[in-house]
């Protein structure tokens, strides 16, 4: 099939404004379409309430919540990507990498690598955590603080439970959602378009990890997302399967609800968000050597492939 529009031959800056135009375009109809189905569903009372600002939230506004999220994870992420893919003048499996499945041994090793990496992450998050930014930038500070606690007041809301079928549901919307949207969009889309421009799979993982954690629009969270990004791209690259990086990007989130799970219902007694951290410096050095380590193993194993 010839597509209709092909963004090949289109200068990857170009390529890039596109996606932004889809993004937006995506963003702005999953906006109406959540709260026009939440009003069919719920009422305008539930649709508008201000989440923030009530310390006895109704389950029916967590429910528009979080059907609000997997409006805009579809909307703003996956399917753009997808219509990108459509017009890349390639078949879509192919431009995105989805025509082959990891093998065990690649799947794995990523397997592996995701829980390798997890001590590295946690002393970057601790120490990204306490950031300051200097007196001229108050204001900033204070937007950005504001912004994170939205965000974190959110994901504990979502996540306070003691119902094991809320918890699946939670895996599906915060661990199989945003792995196939996120991953489809910056690594499938993204890193291919940098790809392309700078002529180096280093600086397309790099600055594609950049605009993935920025993405996020957590300042206090910047660093160890970025980390995490650029594993997924080195996976993608390696592996040269988009559904590699998405198994790692599913393992890490589902990992964190689960955690949560167990901590709000008092099975363990540690916080999620310290799970693997630890401050001594040959624990990290050797999580981030035996990280490098394991990829280098599914090059080698790749390349035999």
């Amino acid at each position: 099939m010839i597509p209709l529009f092909d963004f090949s031959q289109k200068h990857p800056l170009v390529q890039l404004l596109f996606l932004v135009f889809f993004m937006v375009a995506g963003a702005l109809f999953s906006i109406l379409f959540s709260q026009f189905i939440g009003i069919l569903i719920w009422g305008k009372e539930i649709v508008y309430f201000n989440i923030f600002d009530q310390q006895n939230i109704q389950p029916e506004v967590i429910s528009f919540q979080k059907l609000m999220q997997l409006c805009n994870q579809i909307g703003m992420l996956l399917l753009p990507a997808i219509l990108f893919a459509a017009f890349s003048g390639k078949k879509m499996g192919r431009f995105l990498k989805t025509e082959k499945l990891g093998s065990i041994i690649t799947l794995s090793i990523t397997f592996v690598i995701i829980f390798a990496i997890t001590p590295f992450i946690a002393m970057l998050q601790e120490w990204n955590a306490s950031l300051t930014l200097p007196i001229w930038m108050e204001k900033i500070d204070i937007i950005m603080k504001t912004m994170e606690e939205h965000a974190a007041g959110i994901t504990k809301i979502f996540l306070e439970t003691h119902s094991a079928t809320t918890l699946l549901l939670n895996i599906g919307l915060m661990a199989v959602v945003p792995a196939f949207a996120e991953e489809f969009l910056f690594r499938g889309v993204v890193q291919n378009i940098f790809q392309r421009w700078m002529k180096s799979s280093v600086w397309a993982i790099v600055i594609t990890a950049v605009i993935f954690s920025g993405f996020h629009f957590q300042f206090y969270g910047f660093f160890p997302r970025m980390i995490l990004g650029i594993v997924l791209g080195a996976l993608y690259l390696i592996s040269g399967s988009l559904w590699v990086p998405i198994f790692a990007h599913f393992l890490n989130n589902v990992t964190a609800v689960v955690l949560s799970y167990l901590e709000y219902n008092r099975v363990i007694d540690f916080s999620a968000e310290k799970f693997g951290y630890t401050d001594h410096p040959i624990l990290v050095v050797t999580s981030v050597v035996g990280v490098l380590f394991l990829l280098f193993l599914m090059s080698k194993h790749c390349k035999k492939k």
